[in-house]
Protein backbone atom coordinates (compact mmCIF):
# COMPACT_ATOMS: atom_id res chain seq x y z
CA UNK A 1 0.00 0.00 0.00
CA UNK A 2 1.09 3.71 -0.94
CA UNK A 3 3.52 4.48 -3.46
CA UNK A 4 4.49 7.49 -2.82
CA UNK A 5 6.25 9.63 -4.95
CA UNK A 6 9.89 10.18 -4.63
CA UNK A 7 10.37 12.47 -1.60
CA UNK A 8 12.42 15.86 -1.78
CA UNK A 9 16.01 14.42 -0.55
CA UNK A 10 16.98 16.52 2.28
CA UNK A 11 20.45 18.42 2.77
CA UNK A 12 23.25 16.11 3.72
CA UNK A 13 23.62 16.01 7.55
CA UNK A 14 20.28 17.16 8.64
CA UNK A 15 19.78 13.66 10.05
CA UNK A 16 22.07 11.72 12.30
CA UNK A 17 22.93 7.83 13.06
CA UNK A 18 24.35 6.21 16.16
CA UNK A 19 26.95 3.82 16.29
CA UNK A 20 28.78 2.92 19.17
CA UNK A 21 27.86 5.82 21.02
CA UNK A 22 29.46 7.68 18.21
CA UNK A 23 27.22 10.16 15.89
CA UNK A 24 28.25 9.44 12.52
CA UNK A 25 27.02 11.59 9.34
CA UNK A 26 23.83 10.97 7.68
CA UNK A 27 23.39 11.30 3.59
CA UNK A 28 20.81 12.75 1.77
CA UNK A 29 17.24 10.43 1.63
CA UNK A 30 17.68 8.67 -1.60
CA UNK A 31 15.16 9.44 -4.34
CA UNK A 32 13.17 5.79 -4.33
CA UNK A 33 9.85 4.28 -5.06
CA UNK A 34 8.27 1.64 -2.43
CA UNK A 35 5.52 -0.38 -3.05
CA UNK A 36 3.87 -2.88 -0.78
CA UNK A 37 1.51 -5.68 -1.72
CA UNK A 38 0.17 -9.12 -1.32
CA UNK A 39 3.18 -11.61 -0.57
CA UNK A 40 2.79 -14.89 -1.60
CA UNK A 41 3.95 -16.24 1.56
CA UNK A 42 1.07 -14.48 2.96
CA UNK A 43 -0.52 -16.02 6.43
CA UNK A 44 -3.76 -14.60 6.72
CA UNK A 45 -5.74 -11.75 4.97
CA UNK A 46 -4.63 -8.69 2.46
CA UNK A 47 -7.72 -6.20 1.24
CA UNK A 48 -7.13 -4.23 -1.87
CA UNK A 49 -10.22 -2.17 -1.56
CA UNK A 50 -11.11 -3.16 -4.90
CA UNK A 51 -8.35 -0.72 -6.87
CA UNK A 52 -5.52 -3.72 -7.42
CA UNK A 53 -3.65 -0.83 -9.67
CA UNK A 54 -3.17 1.12 -6.17
CA UNK A 55 -1.46 0.68 -3.25
CA UNK A 56 -2.33 3.49 -1.31
CA UNK A 57 -5.68 1.95 0.31
CA UNK A 58 -4.57 -1.67 0.85
CA UNK A 59 -5.15 -3.62 4.21
CA UNK A 60 -3.52 -6.62 5.74
CA UNK A 61 -4.21 -8.76 8.87
CA UNK A 62 -1.85 -11.21 11.08
CA UNK A 63 -3.60 -13.29 13.95
CA UNK A 64 -2.66 -12.41 17.35
CA UNK A 65 0.94 -13.28 18.48
CA UNK A 66 1.58 -14.60 15.05
CA UNK A 67 3.36 -13.22 11.83
CA UNK A 68 2.37 -12.56 8.20
CA UNK A 69 4.15 -11.85 5.38
CA UNK A 70 3.70 -8.57 2.94
CA UNK A 71 5.61 -7.84 -0.48
CA UNK A 72 8.01 -5.01 -0.68
CA UNK A 73 9.22 -3.42 -3.93
CA UNK A 74 11.78 -0.72 -4.19
CA UNK A 75 13.05 0.98 -7.15
CA UNK A 76 15.83 3.32 -6.60
CA UNK A 77 17.45 1.81 -3.40
CA UNK A 78 17.43 -1.79 -1.39
CA UNK A 79 15.43 -3.11 2.01
CA UNK A 80 18.39 -2.22 4.45
CA UNK A 81 18.60 1.82 2.59
CA UNK A 82 15.15 2.04 4.69
CA UNK A 83 13.82 1.74 8.65
CA UNK A 84 10.12 -0.24 8.27
CA UNK A 85 8.12 0.77 11.88
CA UNK A 86 4.69 0.32 12.75
CA UNK A 87 3.23 3.77 14.60
CA UNK A 88 2.37 1.30 17.46
CA UNK A 89 5.72 -1.41 17.85
CA UNK A 90 3.06 -3.23 20.53
CA UNK A 91 0.58 -4.39 17.81
CA UNK A 92 3.35 -5.00 15.16
CA UNK A 93 7.16 -5.37 14.71
CA UNK A 94 8.59 -5.95 11.20
CA UNK A 95 12.05 -7.93 11.22
CA UNK A 96 14.66 -6.33 9.28
CA UNK A 97 15.10 -6.72 5.92
CA UNK A 98 17.20 -7.99 3.52
CA UNK A 99 19.15 -5.91 1.16
CA UNK A 100 17.70 -6.53 -2.17
CA UNK A 101 15.45 -4.26 -4.03
CA UNK A 102 12.37 -6.97 -3.81
CA UNK A 103 11.59 -9.14 -0.92
CA UNK A 104 8.97 -10.39 1.62
CA UNK A 105 8.61 -8.61 4.81
CA UNK A 106 7.78 -10.47 7.92
CA UNK A 107 5.76 -8.70 10.56
CA UNK A 108 5.27 -9.99 13.76
CA UNK A 109 1.82 -9.25 15.60
CA UNK A 110 1.46 -8.36 19.29
CA UNK A 111 -0.81 -9.69 21.97
CA UNK A 112 -4.23 -7.67 21.01
CA UNK A 113 -7.23 -9.24 20.66
CA UNK A 114 -8.53 -6.68 17.84
CA UNK A 115 -6.16 -3.58 16.95
CA UNK A 116 -4.61 -1.70 14.06
CA UNK A 117 -1.38 0.36 12.96
CA UNK A 118 0.37 1.63 9.98
CA UNK A 119 3.64 0.30 8.25
CA UNK A 120 5.50 2.89 7.40
CA UNK A 121 9.20 2.77 4.57
CA UNK A 122 11.06 5.76 5.93
CA UNK A 123 14.17 7.70 5.08
CA UNK A 124 17.07 5.70 7.65
CA UNK A 125 18.55 10.01 8.14
CA UNK A 126 15.02 11.73 8.36
CA UNK A 127 12.17 9.59 9.88
CA UNK A 128 9.32 12.20 8.22
CA UNK A 129 10.12 11.49 4.97
CA UNK A 130 7.59 8.45 3.97
CA UNK A 131 7.93 6.40 0.98
CA UNK A 132 4.64 4.05 1.73
CA UNK A 133 2.26 2.85 4.08
CA UNK A 134 -0.40 0.34 4.82
CA UNK A 135 -2.96 -0.15 7.27
CA UNK A 136 -2.23 -3.17 9.73
CA UNK A 137 -4.85 -5.30 11.53
CA UNK A 138 -4.18 -7.78 14.61
CA UNK A 139 -6.96 -9.81 15.38
CA UNK A 140 -7.73 -12.62 17.83
CA UNK A 141 -8.94 -15.75 15.68
CA UNK A 142 -12.03 -16.56 15.53
CA UNK A 143 -13.06 -20.00 16.33
CA UNK A 144 -16.54 -20.97 14.95
CA UNK A 145 -17.22 -25.18 16.22
CA UNK A 146 -20.00 -26.67 13.91
CA UNK A 147 -21.15 -29.68 14.19
CA UNK A 148 -23.40 -30.74 10.88
CA UNK A 149 -26.18 -33.85 11.32
CA UNK A 150 -27.80 -35.31 8.43
CA UNK A 151 -31.79 -35.88 8.81
CA UNK A 152 -34.56 -38.09 7.48
CA UNK A 153 -37.69 -39.08 8.86
CA UNK A 154 -37.98 -42.78 8.15
CA UNK A 155 -41.57 -42.85 8.15
CA UNK A 156 -41.76 -40.33 4.91
CA UNK A 157 -39.79 -41.54 1.89
CA UNK A 158 -39.80 -38.49 0.59
CA UNK A 159 -37.70 -36.88 3.08
CA UNK A 160 -34.35 -39.47 2.38
CA UNK A 161 -31.54 -37.09 1.22
CA UNK A 162 -30.10 -37.40 -2.00
CA UNK A 163 -26.24 -36.87 -0.18
CA UNK A 164 -26.29 -39.21 2.93
CA UNK A 165 -23.06 -40.29 2.51
CA UNK A 166 -21.43 -36.38 2.24
CA UNK A 167 -18.64 -35.72 4.71
CA UNK A 168 -18.92 -32.82 5.70
CA UNK A 169 -16.44 -32.63 8.45
CA UNK A 170 -14.01 -33.07 5.46
CA UNK A 171 -14.91 -29.77 3.87
CA UNK A 172 -13.05 -28.11 7.11
CA UNK A 173 -9.49 -27.77 5.63
CA UNK A 174 -10.89 -26.38 2.64
CA UNK A 175 -13.63 -23.81 4.44
CA UNK A 176 -10.71 -22.56 6.51
CA UNK A 177 -7.74 -21.79 3.45
CA UNK A 178 -10.62 -19.19 2.28
CA UNK A 179 -11.49 -17.71 5.90
CA UNK A 180 -8.34 -17.65 7.26
CA UNK A 181 -8.71 -13.96 5.61
CA UNK A 182 -10.59 -12.54 8.53
CA UNK A 183 -8.69 -14.28 10.76
CA UNK A 184 -11.28 -17.06 11.24
CA UNK A 185 -11.42 -20.82 11.99
CA UNK A 186 -13.65 -23.50 11.48
CA UNK A 187 -14.55 -26.56 13.46
CA UNK A 188 -16.38 -28.67 11.10
CA UNK A 189 -17.80 -32.14 12.63
CA UNK A 190 -19.98 -35.03 11.58
CA UNK A 191 -23.09 -35.28 14.46
CA UNK A 192 -23.04 -39.53 13.85
CA UNK A 193 -19.79 -40.38 14.93
CA UNK A 194 -19.83 -42.93 12.08
CA UNK A 195 -21.30 -40.28 9.63
CA UNK A 196 -24.45 -41.93 9.01
CA UNK A 197 -27.94 -40.35 9.11
CA UNK A 198 -30.06 -39.29 12.21
CA UNK A 199 -33.74 -40.65 11.98
CA UNK A 200 -35.74 -37.78 13.24
CA UNK A 201 -39.66 -37.70 13.29
CA UNK A 202 -40.34 -34.41 12.01
CA UNK A 203 -42.15 -34.50 8.68
CA UNK A 204 -45.01 -33.88 10.82
CA UNK A 205 -47.56 -32.27 8.10
CA UNK A 206 -46.18 -35.32 5.36
CA UNK A 207 -45.31 -32.93 2.90
CA UNK A 208 -42.23 -34.34 2.64
CA UNK A 209 -40.26 -31.25 3.32
CA UNK A 210 -39.22 -29.67 6.45
CA UNK A 211 -41.87 -26.45 6.91
CA UNK A 212 -40.33 -23.78 8.56
CA UNK A 213 -42.63 -20.71 9.87
CA UNK A 214 -40.68 -17.79 9.55
CA UNK A 215 -42.79 -15.87 11.99
CA UNK A 216 -42.60 -18.34 14.58
CA UNK A 217 -38.78 -18.86 14.49
CA UNK A 218 -39.17 -22.68 12.87
CA UNK A 219 -42.06 -24.07 13.94
CA UNK A 220 -42.65 -27.44 14.93
CA UNK A 221 -40.79 -29.61 13.00
CA UNK A 222 -38.13 -27.89 13.23
CA UNK A 223 -38.38 -28.20 17.16
CA UNK A 224 -38.41 -31.99 16.36
CA UNK A 225 -35.22 -31.65 15.00
CA UNK A 226 -33.61 -29.27 17.83
CA UNK A 227 -35.11 -31.82 20.32
CA UNK A 228 -33.19 -34.71 18.86
CA UNK A 229 -30.02 -33.00 18.57
CA UNK A 230 -28.45 -33.72 21.84
CA UNK A 231 -25.15 -33.71 23.68
CA UNK A 232 -23.52 -30.79 21.31
CA UNK A 233 -22.82 -28.50 23.82
CA UNK A 234 -21.79 -24.91 22.69
CA UNK A 235 -21.25 -25.89 19.12
CA UNK A 236 -23.43 -24.15 16.32
CA UNK A 237 -25.60 -26.83 15.29
CA UNK A 238 -26.71 -27.95 11.33
CA UNK A 239 -29.41 -30.25 10.07
CA UNK A 240 -29.01 -30.71 6.60
CA UNK A 241 -32.78 -32.34 5.36
CA UNK A 242 -33.72 -33.01 1.74
CA UNK A 243 -36.71 -30.48 1.04
CA UNK A 244 -37.41 -27.53 2.89
CA UNK A 245 -40.18 -25.19 2.56
CA UNK A 246 -40.78 -21.46 4.24
CA UNK A 247 -43.76 -19.69 4.61
CA UNK A 248 -45.51 -17.01 5.58
CA UNK A 249 -49.15 -17.77 6.67
CA UNK A 250 -51.77 -15.07 6.44
CA UNK A 251 -53.31 -13.54 9.15
CA UNK A 252 -56.56 -13.19 7.43
CA UNK A 253 -58.74 -14.06 4.11
CA UNK A 254 -57.77 -12.82 0.95
CA UNK A 255 -60.37 -13.05 -1.90
CA UNK A 256 -59.97 -13.96 -5.45
CA UNK A 257 -58.74 -10.71 -7.44
CA UNK A 258 -57.12 -9.35 -4.40
CA UNK A 259 -53.43 -7.40 -5.12
CA UNK A 260 -52.42 -7.60 -1.66
CA UNK A 261 -51.84 -9.91 1.36
CA UNK A 262 -51.84 -9.60 4.93
CA UNK A 263 -49.16 -12.01 6.77
CA UNK A 264 -48.53 -13.02 10.59
CA UNK A 265 -44.99 -11.68 10.50
CA UNK A 266 -44.67 -7.88 11.25
CA UNK A 267 -42.41 -7.43 8.43
CA UNK A 268 -41.20 -9.47 5.51
CA UNK A 269 -37.96 -9.91 3.66
CA UNK A 270 -37.66 -9.16 -0.05
CA UNK A 271 -38.77 -11.88 -2.73
CA UNK A 272 -36.41 -12.47 -5.21
CA UNK A 273 -37.78 -12.37 -8.61
CA UNK A 274 -39.72 -15.44 -10.00
CA UNK A 275 -43.12 -17.15 -8.94
CA UNK A 276 -43.62 -18.85 -5.41
CA UNK A 277 -46.77 -21.03 -4.13
CA UNK A 278 -49.84 -19.53 -2.07
CA UNK A 279 -52.14 -21.77 -0.53
CA UNK A 280 -52.35 -25.71 -1.13
CA UNK A 281 -54.86 -28.36 -2.66
CA UNK A 282 -57.12 -27.34 -5.52
CA UNK A 283 -56.85 -23.35 -4.48
CA UNK A 284 -53.11 -23.51 -4.56
CA UNK A 285 -51.54 -21.06 -7.11
CA UNK A 286 -48.21 -19.64 -8.28
CA UNK A 287 -47.93 -15.79 -7.08
CA UNK A 288 -44.76 -13.21 -7.86
CA UNK A 289 -44.37 -10.97 -5.17
CA UNK A 290 -43.95 -7.12 -6.74
CA UNK A 291 -42.98 -5.75 -2.65
CA UNK A 292 -42.79 -6.12 0.82
CA UNK A 293 -43.85 -3.67 3.59
CA UNK A 294 -44.59 -4.26 7.10
CA UNK A 295 -46.38 -6.93 7.31
CA UNK A 296 -48.26 -6.05 3.75
CA UNK A 297 -46.91 -8.48 0.82
CA UNK A 298 -48.00 -6.84 -2.91
CA UNK A 299 -48.42 -9.27 -5.57
CA UNK A 300 -47.98 -8.34 -9.20
CA UNK A 301 -51.35 -9.52 -10.50
CA UNK A 302 -54.83 -10.34 -8.92
CA UNK A 303 -55.40 -13.69 -7.30
CA UNK A 304 -56.95 -16.65 -9.10
CA UNK A 305 -58.24 -18.04 -5.92
CA UNK A 306 -59.67 -17.12 -2.62
CA UNK A 307 -57.62 -17.87 0.24
CA UNK A 308 -58.04 -19.28 3.72
CA UNK A 309 -56.83 -17.48 6.59
CA UNK A 310 -53.30 -19.69 7.57
CA UNK A 311 -52.84 -20.05 3.80
CA UNK A 312 -48.86 -20.60 3.47
CA UNK A 313 -47.42 -17.80 1.39
CA UNK A 314 -43.46 -19.75 0.21
CA UNK A 315 -40.42 -17.72 0.55
CA UNK A 316 -37.33 -19.39 -1.56
CA UNK A 317 -34.73 -19.76 1.37
CA UNK A 318 -32.25 -21.64 1.12
CA UNK A 319 -31.50 -22.12 4.56
CA UNK A 320 -32.11 -20.52 7.91
CA UNK A 321 -29.71 -19.42 10.51
CA UNK A 322 -31.76 -20.67 13.42
CA UNK A 323 -31.15 -23.45 16.26
CA UNK A 324 -30.42 -25.82 14.46
CA UNK A 325 -29.24 -23.86 11.41
CA UNK A 326 -31.21 -25.81 8.53
CA UNK A 327 -30.14 -26.24 5.32
CA UNK A 328 -31.79 -28.25 2.34
CA UNK A 329 -30.41 -30.18 -0.52
CA UNK A 330 -33.38 -29.57 -2.77
CA UNK A 331 -31.58 -29.86 -6.53
CA UNK A 332 -28.55 -27.90 -5.07
CA UNK A 333 -25.13 -29.79 -5.90
CA UNK A 334 -23.10 -31.02 -3.08
CA UNK A 335 -20.45 -28.56 -2.93
CA UNK A 336 -23.16 -25.77 -2.91
CA UNK A 337 -24.61 -27.61 0.40
CA UNK A 338 -20.75 -27.52 1.70
CA UNK A 339 -19.78 -24.13 1.23
CA UNK A 340 -23.83 -23.06 2.25
CA UNK A 341 -22.38 -24.51 6.31
CA UNK A 342 -19.73 -21.86 6.57
CA UNK A 343 -21.97 -19.24 5.07
CA UNK A 344 -25.50 -19.64 7.57
CA UNK A 345 -22.71 -20.30 10.29
CA UNK A 346 -21.34 -16.76 9.58
CA UNK A 347 -24.55 -15.24 10.30
CA UNK A 348 -24.59 -16.79 14.09
CA UNK A 349 -21.00 -17.00 14.84
CA UNK A 350 -19.83 -14.21 13.43
CA UNK A 351 -22.37 -11.85 13.48
CA UNK A 352 -22.26 -11.46 9.47
CA UNK A 353 -25.35 -10.42 7.42
CA UNK A 354 -26.06 -11.46 3.48
CA UNK A 355 -23.88 -9.20 1.17
CA UNK A 356 -23.94 -8.40 -2.81
CA UNK A 357 -20.79 -9.99 -4.02
CA UNK A 358 -20.66 -13.42 -5.39
CA UNK A 359 -17.03 -13.73 -4.38
CA UNK A 360 -17.75 -13.56 -0.91
CA UNK A 361 -18.53 -16.13 1.06
CA UNK A 362 -21.42 -14.03 2.81
CA UNK A 363 -23.02 -13.67 -0.52
CA UNK A 364 -27.09 -14.24 -0.50
CA UNK A 365 -27.60 -16.23 -2.92
CA UNK A 366 -25.67 -19.94 -3.65
CA UNK A 367 -24.14 -18.24 -6.58
CA UNK A 368 -20.75 -17.99 -5.48
CA UNK A 369 -17.48 -17.27 -7.55
CA UNK A 370 -14.98 -17.10 -4.53
CA UNK A 371 -15.92 -17.39 -1.04
CA UNK A 372 -13.79 -14.54 0.72
CA UNK A 373 -13.83 -12.31 3.99
CA UNK A 374 -13.62 -8.46 2.98
CA UNK A 375 -11.88 -5.44 5.18
CA UNK A 376 -13.47 -3.47 1.86
CA UNK A 377 -17.22 -2.56 2.74
CA UNK A 378 -19.55 -4.96 1.31
CA UNK A 379 -23.73 -3.86 0.38
CA UNK A 380 -25.75 -5.52 2.35
CA UNK A 381 -28.60 -7.33 0.83
CA UNK A 382 -31.59 -6.98 3.35
CA UNK A 383 -32.83 -3.92 5.55
CA UNK A 384 -32.41 -0.82 4.72
CA UNK A 385 -29.05 -1.24 2.63
CA UNK A 386 -25.33 -0.15 3.99
CA UNK A 387 -22.03 -2.05 4.09
CA UNK A 388 -21.10 -4.18 6.44
CA UNK A 389 -17.16 -4.05 6.95
CA UNK A 390 -16.63 -8.25 7.51
CA UNK A 391 -13.24 -8.16 9.11
CA UNK A 392 -14.04 -5.41 11.95
CA UNK A 393 -17.66 -6.94 12.62
CA UNK A 394 -17.05 -10.63 13.76
CA UNK A 395 -16.73 -10.89 17.44
CA UNK A 396 -13.29 -11.58 18.84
Amino acid sequence: MTAQNSPTPPTAGSGGATATGTTAPCGPCPTATIVFSKSTLQRYGYDDFDTPTNNTDDHVNIKKSDHTFVRVDITGGVGTDFDFVCDDPTICTPVAPSGSAGFDLRLNAGSHNKANTVLRARCKCNSSVIYASIAVHVYKEKLVEVVVAKIVDSTVAATALNYATADYAAHTATVNDKVKEAVVKYSITNYDASNGTTDVRYDLDGNGALSYDINAGGGAELQAIRSAMTGTGSKVRVAIVRFMKSYYYLASAAAAGDTTLTVTSSSVFKFPPGTVQLGSGSTAENVTVASTSGNTVTLSAPLANAQPAGAGLEFPAGGWSSDPILIHEGTRSLDVIKWTIPHEAGHRALSLEDVVDTNDIMHWSRSWTDYRLRYCPRNKKHGTGGTENQWETIPR
